[in-house]
């Protein structure tokens, strides 16, 4: 599945130092949570996306969140 290639690509950005970066790299996981559910299982499987994930929603600026 490429998605399985892209998604820690995708992850690596949300810790950048830029804010927009951040942002948009959280977005484009939003709207890969939001569509098939293959996709959703390869962001829920995998720890270390589960840990930025929760990390941002605890310490990033709101309009990251």
């Amino acid at each position: 599945m490429k998605c399985s290639k892209f998604l820690p690509r995708i992850f690596e950005l949300t810790t950048h130092p830029r804010k927009i970066v951040r942002k948009e790299s959280f977005w484009i996981v939003s709207n890969l949570a939001a569509g098939n559910k293959d996709h959703l299982d390869l962001i829920l499987e995998n720890t270390n996306h589960l840990k930025a994930i929760k990390r941002a929603l605890r310490e990033d600026e709101k309009d990251v969140r």
